[in-house]
């Protein structure tokens, strides 16, 4: 029997500086730092000391999963950088985990069944950032919209919950449930996804990329994305 993996995860996509590392199988312990500023000095330290305080060595990791946002553009290009730098020395995956994966998966209570899950993020300004999910895949491509006028007559009319930021708001533009959730339980959720996508298995030299999201028309993908979520 193979042993169970042990995975490092870190989150700067926001003002704070998140890691966690998991390790036989069910153990995950957590550090989360708020900071404005400084995460590039920090999160060195921080992940060393958290590998200190657990027994831990770099060279016991089997995977680094890491937060892609979207989020703050300087701090998610750091621990994407970090990532992928720690992946290439150690030869160990990186693994790329969205907030719209999170949030997802986080809420999993409030997303059974059939209904199109409408995970919404906090944006810049008056704006918010929505990823739609059906069993367990993504639907509709990332977007962001603006809350005086949302674009998101595509989902008018269907079975749907909005989940996350300004739910309310939005619900009431698509005649739908909703759930107001802030994002939570970054860094653990991290590496507990990143354990299901390394034991699901990945694609060879596929690395984390930000995820930076623009304004645009939210249009059906010509193939649905692979699910990451049992």
């Amino acid at each position: 029997m193979q042993p169970e993996p042990t995975v490092l995860g870190f989150d700067t996509s926001a003002a704070h500086c998140a890691a966690a590392l998991l390790k036989n199988d069910k153990d995950i312990s957590t550090v989360f730092t708020e900071m404005q500023k400084g995460q590039v000095e920090s999160l060195f330290q921080i992940l060393e000391t958290l590998l200190k305080n657990e027994s831990t060595t770099w060279d016991n990791l089997s995977a680094i999963g890491v937060g892609i946002g979207p989020g703050n553009f300087t701090g998610i290009r750091i621990s994407v950088s970090a990532a992928r730098g720690l992946a290439l020395s150690l030869k160990i995956p990186a693994i790329g985990i969205s907030n719209f994966d999170i949030m997802h998966a986080v809420n999993q209570s409030y997303c059974r069944g059939n209904k199109v899950k409408i995970i919404s993020l906090k944006g810049p300004g008056e704006s918010a950032y929505i990823q739609v999910y059906k069993e367990q895949m993504v639907l509709y491509k990332s977007t962001q919209i603006f809350l005086n006028k949302p674009n998101i007559d595509f989902l008018s009319n269907q079975n749907s919950i909005v989940i996350g930021y300004k739910a309310e708001h939005l619900s009431k533009e698509i005649g739908c449930d909703y759930i107001e959730k802030c994002l939570t339980k970054i860094p653990q959720t991290i590496v507990q996804l990143s354990k299901k996508r390394l034991l699901g298995g990945l694609e060879t030299g596929v690395r984390p990329s930000p995820l930076y999201i623009k304004s645009a028309d939210a249009s059906p993908q010509s193939t649905l994305s692979p699910s990451i979520l049992n």
